[in-house]
């Protein structure tokens, strides 16, 4: 009787590892000089990252991965101790399941969409185009620029939270506090920097928010930059150049 509890005790286990998801490797870019994402000769082990890996993209030297289809990883590490390592979304869409990181002398190049469970960014984030889902954090060294070719409104479906810089220098950010119901908002802590370099808006969908707690500054255009938003300031707001135009409700603390 012992005996037979012990064969089938063994017998539940393989049968539940067979039908367990496959273990998260990682899996390390290779290549120097760049290259496709989707070739397997450029990671290591050779192999692309798959939808539960962690993709790490951290290799000293000066190089460009470029998608070459829309993959879902675990997460991403991307930027190393040296160089400059670029992740060009090349128009595809990047999804990450778990939370991720652009560290100091990463570049996300994003002209596509981001999906993610949070982003971290201490290095630099270039949004071009498409839209973002999933929170996104910039820590005191990360630089966040919205310049579009072509400009338009970048969709943000998720929060900001800004304790670096992030630049609005083409194309007005679109603020959307409905998607999967996580609340749309944009808070720019006390280091913090927001900057208007051109006459671009902050726009909003589904009463989302902007909190400054750190800087709101318009450093170019002649014209009016618009806050939509719902507005609450204990930081500085100024116009070196042209107008800002709060338009929503505003709450600006005593002494500010």
């Amino acid at each position: 009787m012992t005996l037979l509890s012990k064969s089938l005790t063994v017998a539940a286990c393989i049968g539940a590892a067979v039908v367990s998801p496959a273990c998260a490797a990682t899996i390390n870019w290779t290549n120097l000089a760049g290259g496709n994402w989707s070739v397997a000769a450029n990671w290591s082990p050779g192999q692309v990252p798959g939808s539960s890996d962690n993709a790490i993209i951290t290799n000293a030297g000066t190089y460009v991965v470029t998608l070459d289809t829309s993959p879902t990883v675990g997460s991403l590490t991307l930027g190393g101790g040296s160089g400059q390592q670029t992740l060009a979304t090349a128009g595809y869409t990047l999804t990450l399941t778990n939370a991720s990181a652009v560290n100091a002398d990463g570049v996300l190049a994003l002209n596509g969409g981001l999906a993610s469970r949070g982003l971290t960014v201490g290095g630099e984030v270039n949004w071009t185009g498409g839209q973002i889902i999933g929170n996104l954090t910039v820590t005191t060294n990360g630089v966040l620029v919205l310049a579009g070719a072509s400009g338009g409104a970048y969709l943000m479906y998720g929060t900001i939270t800004n304790a670096g810089t992030v630049q609005l220098v083409s194309g007005d950010l679109d603020l959307d506090g409905y998607y999967g119901g996580s609340g749309g908002s944009l808070v720019n802590l006390p280091a913090g920097v927001l900057e208007l370099t051109t006459d671009v808006s902050i726009l909003e969908a589904y009463s989302p928010q902007l909190v400054n707690e750190g800087t709101l500054v318009k450093s170019g255009g002649t014209g009016a930059s618009t806050i939509q938003p719902s507005f609450s300031n204990s930081g500085t707001v100024e116009a070196n150049t042209g107008v800002i135009s709060i338009n929503g409700n505003a709450t600006f603390n005593p002494g500010c």
